[in-house]
């Protein structure tokens, strides 16, 4: 079962931290998309998501609201 953030309601810094890794990962996946080799960004994105959950101390993959929106996964 996943876990679920809502990251108004954690502290400011890692909340920034959380942000930033899932812009990182969107960014990644975008750039994938339209990139000839795909597979090179597949490690990259494992990472971020990796990073998100460690961010959070979750075991499985995290549900995160931002705003009343849910921004990940």
């Amino acid at each position: 079962m996943s876990d679920r953030y809502v990251l108004e309601n954690l502290d400011p810094d890692l909340a920034f931290k959380i942000r930033l890794q899932i812009s990182l990962r969107k960014n990644a996946l975008a750039i994938g998309e339209s990139s000839n080799s795909p597979g090179k960004f597949l490690t990259y994105i494992s990472e971020r998501e990796k990073s998100i959950a460690s961010l959070l101390n979750s075991s499985g993959k995290p549900v995160i609201h931002f705003h009343g929106q849910q921004i990940y996964p």
